[in-house]
């Protein structure tokens, strides 16, 4: 509580034993709000102690909570994974309007072919009701056509409640690993935004939106980073770095 010169003793998080994000209320500097792999913990007191918040996902045990994005005033979004274990696409995005006591599912979060697993989500600080999101599939980790784990990038307009694929990886060929979605600056190492995760999704992911213009953000993954503008209209894909000197 002296901006860092001095701590307290750990808090303990239940069972979790990897906190992914932790995010602190614009509106209320008390609540906070710990994504763990055990679960979303919520504390009212500054982080002195946390309950865990109950989220009806439908699957047996805790979640794997993601990450956390604000929308303004006491609104909230999250990534999860319902039950990781079972691999079978439970990705999810939920909201809340209630500073995270809360949560409702949100819908558009899908894939038709595969479901979702990791997901990363960030909001746009101009407007935090514009969030975007990027998810990997539920197949392919490890696989030797592991670079197709994109499933797409997600755009939504009301805080989270309601999600839209942007069409990322449209026309993707597994065969000869093409895509009809190509980055504007394509090279020899970084050829459609569809590879940016090359099968790193499960762990190597990060999204955030331009400080200045809702409809611009960028992603990252397996060393290289896109930028992607015209979000709200027609996306505009651009390799910002690579891994290797091409």
């Amino acid at each position: 509580i002296d901006g860092g010169a001095t701590w307290t003793g750990p808090v303990f998080l239940g069972n979790s034993t990897v906190i992914n994000a932790i995010s602190v209320s614009a509106s209320d500097p008390l609540m906070v709000l710990a994504a763990t792999n055990g679960g979303l913990y919520r504390s009212i007191n500054g982080g002195a102690s946390f309950s865990k918040v109950a989220i009806a996902t439908g699957a047996a045990g805790d979640p794997v909570c993601w990450t956390l994005a604000w929308a303004g005033s006491t609104n909230w979004a999250l990534s999860l994974e319902a039950d990781l274990a079972a691999a079978t696409g439970s990705g999810q995005i939920w909201y809340s309007s209630d500073d995270g006591s809360t949560w409702t599912k949100a819908t558009g979060f899908t894939q038709a072919t595969t479901g979702l697993t990791r997901a990363s989500l960030a909001s746009a600080p101009t407007d935090r009701t514009t969030m975007y999101a990027y998810a990997a599939v539920a197949t392919n980790w490890g696989a030797a056509d592991a670079a197709s784990d994109m499933a797409d990038m997600y755009r939504s307009t009301d805080g989270g409640h309601v999600w839209t694929a942007l069409g990322t990886t449209a026309g993707y060929k597994s065969a000869n690993k093409t895509s009809t979605t190509q980055y504007t600056n394509t090279n020899s190492d970084s050829t459609y935004p569809g590879k940016i995760l090359g099968g790193q999704a499960w762990y190597n992911q990060m999204i955030i939106v331009d400080p200045s213009v809702s409809s611009t953000f960028y992603v990252g993954g397996n060393l290289n980073l896109a930028k992607v503008t015209n979000a709200t209209t027609t996306p505009s894909y651009a390799v910002q770095s690579n891994w290797l000197a091409q």
